[in-house]
């Protein structure tokens, strides 16, 4: 009797051994099989007979998740006995979770579908909803990866000194990747090659003719003597590194926000660029150049870059960014407009300009020490503390400019104007012609301008 009244305390207070308590379908670990109805996976999930009648059932949709989140959403759901994901041409994805049974599929390019099958270990794979009283689910295995997809239909015309013209194969090339790939002396010719990745590819002594190229990149590529030549647009491509030496670039629309950075531009040619904004051309090689009919607008930014005896003719620069480290040494130039842009620190020192403006651009502490200048123009430009020493500035404006603590000691400033400028403190010692200089309503005064004799 005692034994008896004492098992029964055990089991009401709950004193009974763990193993006892756990029962055999519970001790089993749950795994999902991700298998494709009837034993295919590429296309879009469907209910019904196969060959007979297909719908889509019933869904709930997630969209921009990737495709193993989707997966593992399914696994946790009650309800889902399949997914389909499916990446769309606009770059969005879609994951849909069945709930009805799903038999087969259908061809729906970019969708893939897996039928959900749980079992146990230990046990046969079953279909249906699982048992969430079991133990959390085990890692999701990865479904099987995508087959590759065919070779481009142009594959075989991407070879050096071939000509790629706009065939049927070929005509479209926009994204196409061929990185890394040997096309030296190819000729790609009115084709699309829109976001075309060409990263370190060898074109050297490549043709670009009447071939779309926005977006295209050819960061680190071999670009040595190559041959862009338009119409065409290089908005948005990047050049990042490549090497160009001695490469051409004509009759553009344009390559607003394109990318040169530390591109090696050695005696390029840049002819009739068109109109661009956000071009970056920092710490380029473009030494020796011949930059013709070219504009730049918008914030392009030239800092570091080398222009060493380079030749600029009909240059528009509004509004671009250099730097103290941009190389001006040795360039000549004519009908050259730096308006508005930042030049602080610049070195222009012995240069040689017919006809150049900086309107309203910022030159402070800019070195101009014995430039030759004619029909110059620093209208409204802030030139504090510039270097002017021993410059040839004959017929050059500075009406409305800040001067201040300038030097133009020694200067040749023969019928130039200083017009309502802020003169304080600038040095006119020993200035050629400034008889002839126009001095009116000035702010400040200056050091070395004889005055002004009586009336």
């Amino acid at each position: 009797m005692v034994n008896f009244v004492m098992q029964a305390l055990v089991v009401l207070l709950g004193l009974a051994p763990a193993r006892a308590q756990l029962s055999p379908q519970t001790a089993r670990q749950r795994i999902i099989d991700w298998i494709g109805p009837a034993g295919k996976y590429m296309g879009g999930c469907r209910t019904g007979t196969p060959g007979i009648s297909a719908h889509v059932g019933r869904f709930d949709e997630v969209w921009a998740i990737p495709e193993s989140e989707c997966r593992k959403r399914c696994g946790g759901s009650p309800t889902c006995v399949a997914y389909e994901w499916v990446k769309l041409p606009q770059g969005y994805s879609r994951c849909e979770m069945h709930k009805d049974e799903v038999t087969h599929v259908v061809p729906v390019d970019g969708s893939f579908c897996f039928t959900k099958r749980v079992r146990h270990s230990g046990g046969v794979a079953q279909s249906g909803r699982p048992n969430w009283a079991m133990s959390p689910p085990a890692r999701l295995p990865e479904p099987p990866a995508p087959p590759p997809p065919p070779p481009h239909p142009c594959a075989s015309m991407l070879q050096p000194n071939k000509i790629v013209a706009a065939t049927p194969e070929c005509a479209d090339l926009m994204g196409a990747d061929l990185r890394g790939m040997n096309l030296a002396g190819t000729t790609f010719d009115t084709i699309d090659m829109t976001g075309a990745q060409l990263n370190t590819a060898n074109l050297a002594g490549a043709t670009f003719r009447m071939t779309a190229l926005d977006n295209a990149n050819f960061t680190g590529a071999q670009l040595d003597g190559a041959k862009i030549a338009g119409p065409l647009s290089l908005s948005g491509a990047e050049f990042t590194e490549a090497t160009m030496k001695k490469s051409s670039l004509t009759d553009l629309l344009g390559m607003s926000n394109a990318k040169f950075i530390a591109a090696n531009m050695d005696q390029a040619v840049l002819r009739e660029t068109g109109e661009s904004m956000g071009a970056i051309f920092d710490a380029a090689i473009l030494s020796g150049a011949s930059i013709t009919a070219t504009i730049f607008m918008g914030g392009s930014s030239f800092q570091g870059t080398n222009f060493t005896n380079a030749v600029m003719e009909i240059f528009e620069c509004d509004g671009c960014v250099f730097s103290a480290a941009t190389e001006f040494g040795g360039i000549s130039g004519r009908e050259l407009d730096f308006a508005n842009c930042q030049m602080d620190g610049v070195d222009l020192s012995g240069l040689k300009f017919n006809i150049a403006s900086f309107e309203a651009a910022s030159l402070v502490d800019a070195n101009f020490a014995g430039t030759r200048f004619l029909h110059s123009s620093f209208y409204g430009a802030k030139l504090t503390r510039a270097n002017f020493a021993a410059a040839e500035l004959p017929l050059t404006e500075f009406n409305l400019a800040d001067v201040t603590q300038a030097s133009f000691v020694g200067a040749t400033l023969t019928e130039s104007s200083f017009v309502e400028a802020t003169i304080d403190k600038a040095d006119f010692t020993g200035a050629i012609g400034l008889d002839t200089v126009e001095f009116v309503g000035n702010t400040g005064k200056a050091v070395g301008i004889p005055p002004s004799p009586p009336i």
